[in-house]
């Protein structure tokens, strides 16, 4: 999409390990940087690329950008739930005034939309999903090539997601448990990272009382997008059994997808959007260790393994391949471009 337009990328990203005192400070520096912007480009339009439901996050928007979207086209995306902010005490009346001042909001999925509708007319909105970098992709060829291989033995599977709980990182270890009680021959890669050392430990400790060590192993959080494209090619299976309470539309799925890996996941946010269920996905229940076990088994199977992951790779290309979102985003900018004239 960058070729067809001059871009200038600000970022508004900062180290979780400064002070508050240097944040704001960083922030006003990036906020001065796009009015400087602005003022060597003064049609140009703002894409927001990610609006923050939080009151912290809220009060950055405002410093950062806000303060210079005045008479301007700005399109914010929003990946994910933003209902909460327009409740909050603290942030309720700045967030309706926010959206006065948008030309768009693009939410990821129908459910994220379908959330705000008491605030944010449709006509305001519109729902353009996520897409993986072009260079972090495979070729048609190798995903075909991949695929025509069918699956390993022992057969491996991906976790890869924050290590939170909610996350259903402990649900697949107790199905890890339930394969190896049937001498299942199978290997799992965890790939995020953790926020409490606490977690960490008792994972670890968990790993080893369940004599899995041979079976498991936690590859910390992994950044190089060229490892993470590895990972979903290496996985026969990408496993995200989720209970999150605000979980959208998981990049990693659509990543998955773009291996040719089918999916074991759960109905939960925006996922049952995103895959469907015996194509190229096995949905199960939240909390379920024996339903991800038995989805496991199935897909260890050469037949079913073979069509769902060309079914998963034809889902890709479909609807995540990033031509397909980038024809959506040069639909959008060209329609409010002329709406705004």
């Amino acid at each position: 999409m960058c070729s067809d337009w001059d871009v200038v990328r600000i970022d508004t990203g900062m180290p979780s390990d400064i002070s508050l005192t240097e944040k704001i400070s960083r922030y006003i520096k990036a906020g001065a940087e796009l009015k400087r912007a602005l003022a060597r480009h003064p049609n140009a339009a703002i894409v927001w690329q990610s609006i923050s439901p939080r009151v912290w996050g809220h009060a950055r928007d405002w410093i950062t950008i806000m303060r210079h979207t005045r008479g301007r086209t700005v399109i914010a995306v929003c990946h994910q739930r933003f209902g909460p902010i327009f409740r909050r005490t603290l942030t309720r009346r700045s967030a309706t005034r926010m959206i006065t001042r948008l030309s768009k909001i693009v939410f990821n999925d129908k459910l994220l939309q379908a959330e705000c509708s008491p605030w944010i007319p449709t006509v305001t909105s519109a729902i353009i999903p996520n897409s993986p970098e072009s260079q972090t992709l495979w070729n048609r060829e190798e995903v075909q090539t991949r695929i025509a291989s069918g699956p390993q033995s022992p057969f491996r599977i991906l976790y890869l997601s924050n290590m939170i709980r909610e996350k259903g990182y402990l649900t697949l270890l107790d199905a890890a448990t339930r394969l190896k009680e049937l001498d299942i021959l199978f290997r799992i890669d965890y790939v995020g990272g953790w926020y409490s050392k606490q977690a960490e430990s008792e994972f670890r400790a968990a790993v080893i009382r369940l004599k899995l060590q041979s079976e498991i192993e936690h590859h910390g959080a992994v950044h190089e997008r060229s490892r993470v494209k590895k990972f979903h090619m290496d996985a026969d299976a990408f496993v995200l059994p989720s209970y999150y309470a605000t979980e959208a539309s998981p990049m990693s799925i659509i990543e998955a997808l773009s291996a040719g890996t089918p999916v074991i996941t759960t109905r939960q946010g925006g996922i049952p959007e995103m895959v469907k269920d015996g194509r190229e996905a096995i949905l199960v229940d939240p909390k379920d260790p024996p339903a991800i076990a038995e989805a496991i088994i199935r897909l260890r199977d050469q037949t079913v393994w073979k069509t769902m992951a060309s079914a998963a790779y034809d889902r890709f290309e479909s609807h995540y391949h990033p031509d397909i979102v980038r024809s959506k985003w040069i639909d959008l900018l060209q329609s409010v471009n002329l709406e705004d004239r």
